[in-house]
């Protein structure tokens, strides 16, 4: 799988609708768009289940990083998983892509109620992680 092609299949899902845990086309959370665009690509996870909408500690890191691979900060982000501090925590993900030549960020979110491709704009999202899919190529 390509960077490129993980953003292809993560930009067919926009619009689907917000449903905290969701895992189908009826509905994704940002956890769940990341699984189902890794399944997309035969990559296994141990599903992460039963957490708040606002997770309160680094329980939600932790197991992101058992099955995607840190990547650093700086480059090019285009196909990688963005881990996201909202107040204090770690807990919104997204999937990074390029549109027009700007960053921008596929997620979903309860605030827009579905999965939507918006600007990256990292006073909203404040980047704590960079994660990609393993045996992800440029």
């Amino acid at each position: 799988m390509t960077r490129d092609q993980i953003v292809e299949e993560a930009r067919n899902w926009i619009k689907t609708p917000f449903l905290h845990q969701g895992r189908s086309g009826v509905g994704v959370d940002c956890v769940g768009l990341v699984q189902v665009v890794g399944n997309a690509f035969g990559v296994k996870y141990d599903d992460l289940t039963g957490y708040a909408r606002a997770p309160s500690d680094v329980r939600f890191l932790r197991h992101l990083r058992q099955f995607l691979t840190p990547q650093p900060i700086k480059g090019n982000r285009n196909g990688l998983v963005g881990v996201f501090r909202q107040r204090v925590f770690p807990c919104h993900i997204g999937i990074f892509a390029v549109a027009n030549g700007v960053t921008t960020v596929i997620n979903s979110r309860t605030d827009r109620g579905m999965v939507v491709e918006e600007l990256f704009d990292p006073t909203d999202l404040v980047l704590v992680d960079l994660l990609g899919f393993p045996g992800m190529e440029d």
